[in-house]
């Protein structure tokens, strides 16, 4: 049996409850499944453990194989490095982890106190000689190497032998100068890296602060090299990152350096810092720098701002970068104290786009100066004819503040209707409440969403959902399921809506929720079959609110409609039985 690491489950535990083998069957397949059956029968998954509320484990078969099981509202889901899989297909290592985790939480789950067998065992081993238990363990390590890794670095650490060298090779080991696109390997090179990051930070109490200081650095610099070939853009990287990142506080605390000399080597690290490994610097550091440590960033920054020239409005993003960088970090400094006039200062020093004259009239409006903030939206409107949302919602600001309601109502009308967003409206009826106007302002809403009228940059699926927020607010259940039934045609935004309405009008939700399963099953994944199944079950009580055979009728309509679907099928047989 294999046993689950020590993490947290986040309620993994319960969802994989619900999963049974005729589930794995249809997705992986019956000759994956059974396939999956035996290796995990022949106790080739090891290394089971519960991260972050996904399962993560390493398969035996032709290579060692990374596994992700992840659970959420869709489902179950699986990622396996081994090429049959390619991070699409629930292949046979995802089959044998499934089993294994499943079965390994049902062990926890039923045992009362775990002791009696340790302690058999315990009895068992203290029994044997030294010889045949190294033995043992000598085997064993050969079918763990990421185990045997770390037993390695901890004889090095008694030994005295191990220093930064042999540590950043082991780093550099695991992650080889490789052109990689495929997410599956990705995922699995960047775990590669995490377990050898996380043995160091393991020992990293014991290693000298210089040795893990230039552990730390030689990772950061080796991930930023590997990036320049890999497609990370599903973001794999991050805990390594993070990894990386406490090694290198740690070393910070340790060393006896001065702040002046912190504040130099964050500032240096920063400034050459091409994947924003240290984009939160210096916040981030606000511990290891201390206030001595911040004012000499601070004040590191400033010397080097005043000493570049300030570059032309025609200059190009990448000349301009260097003065922009260090600008940035003079505008965190004076909105951590609420310095209104220094990042208006700021910004005007390189001001030359739509945006940055919108951002300019914003810190005027936030500083309560309308005619500096007209002025400043003004050379925006010149300069831009397209008014952006953002610049009439500013108006409207502008117009509130100087009192003039009925331009301040134009001007959020115009940017309510350029994109038809919820927010918008809100605003809009702040301001139609100030100015006494809310029945005619709502009526004229109403008229707006109700048209079906395409309009600028946006659906009328938006107006729709806009819609239903508003009747959701207004608590007006009727309108909201005829919204539903006749303008929303997504998944999600049904099931939202079915589900407020089920709170109030538990009867009425039934169409609803009926109208997004048949959308999730037009999607033809057999992720969106099993999310429709789940969604008949969880709606069933709503079903039998709004008629006796309403259920059974809903579930024989889906069965004939969907015939052909052979997995949608399945799945309904599982939750519900055949027909």
């Amino acid at each position: 049996m294999c046993n689950v690491a020590s993490g947290d489950g986040s309620g993994l535990e319960l969802k994989m409850a619900r999963f049974t083998e005729a589930e794995l069957r249809d997705l992986a397949g019956s000759g994956a499944f059974e396939r999956g059956c035996d290796y995990y029968q022949q106790g080739l998954v090891g290394e089971l453990e519960i991260r972050d509320g996904k399962a993560l484990a390493l398969v035996s078969g032709t290579d060692l194989y990374r596994v992700e099981i992840d659970c959420d509202s869709d489902g179950l889901d699986g990622r396996c490095t081994c090429p049959a899989s390619d991070g699409i297909f629930f292949c046979k290592h995802c089959v044998a982890t499934a089993l294994a985790l499943r079965d390994s939480l049902v062990e926890s789950t039923q045992a009362t106190t775990g002791h009696v067998d340790d302690r058999t065992l315990h009895a068992y081993l203290d029994e044997q000689h030294a010889e045949t238990l190294r033995a043992w363990l000598i085997q064993a390590l050969q079918k763990e190497p990421l185990l045997k890794e770390k037993l390695y670095r901890q004889a090095r650490l008694a030994s005295n032998t191990l220093d930064a060298m042999e540590l950043k090779r082991s780093i550099t080991r695991v992650t080889p100068l490789e052109d990689i696109f495929e997410w599956g390997r990705v995922s699995a090179y960047f775990r590669r890296l995490e377990e050898t990051l996380d043995g160091i930070v393991e020992i990293a109490d014991q290693l000298a602060a210089e040795d893990l200081l230039e552990t730390a650095l030689h990772g950061i610099r080796r991930v930023d090299k590997v990036l320049e070939r890999i497609d990370d853009s599903g973001g794999y990287r991050e805990y390594a990152r993070q990894l990386l990142r406490e090694l290198h506080r740690r070393a910070l605390k340790r060393l006896e350096w001065t702040p002046q000399r912190r504040a130099e080597h964050l500032l240096e690290l920063a400034l050459a810092d091409p994947w924003d490994q240290f984009e939160g610097v210096p916040l981030d550091y606000a511990d290891v720098l201390g206030d001595a440590g911040l004012s000499a960033f601070y004040e590191k920054v400033e010397h080097r701002f005043d000493a570049l020239p300030q570059p032309s409005k025609q200059a190009s993003f990448e000349d301009r970068l260097p003065y922009l960088h260090l600008r940035n970090y003079l505008m965190m400094r004076a909105r951590e104290q609420g310095d209104v006039d220094e990042l208006i200062r700021l910004e005007k020093l390189t001001a030359a786009t739509v945006v940055d004259f919108e951002r300019i009239a914003r810190l005027y409006l936030e500083k309560g100066d309308s005619g500096q903030a007209a002025h400043w939206l003004s050379k925006a409107d010149a300069m831009d004819k397209d008014d952006r949302t953002s610049r009439k919602a500013l108006w409207a600001t502008l117009h509130v503040m100087d009192g003039d309601w009925e331009a301040a109502i134009e001007a959020q009308t115009s940017a309510f209707q350029r994109d038809a967003r919820y927010d918008d409206y809100r605003e809009l009826m702040t301001i139609a409440k100030q100015a006494d106007r809310t029945p005619d302002v709502r009526h004229s809403v109403f008229e707006f969403l109700q048209s079906r009228e395409q309009a600028l940059s946006w659906s009328d699926e938006r107006r729709a959902w806009t819609l239903a927020c508003i009747l959701k607010d207004e608590q007006d259940w009727h309108a909201l399921k005829e919204t539903a039934l006749t303008r929303i045609g997504d998944a999600d935004s049904l099931l939202k809506v079915a589900r407020w309405i089920a709170n109030a009008q538990l009867a009425d939700a039934a169409p609803v929720f009926e109208k997004a399963v048949d959308a999730l099953v037009r999607k033809k994944t057999n992720r969106s079959y099993r999310a429709a199944v789940r969604v008949l079950h969880d709606a069933r009580s709503a079903f039998e609110a709004s008629g006796s055979s309403a259920f059974a009728e809903s579930v024989a309509r889906l069965r004939k409609e969907h015939f052909r679907k052979r997995n949608f099928k399945a799945a309904l047989d599982a939750e519900f039985g055949p027909a």
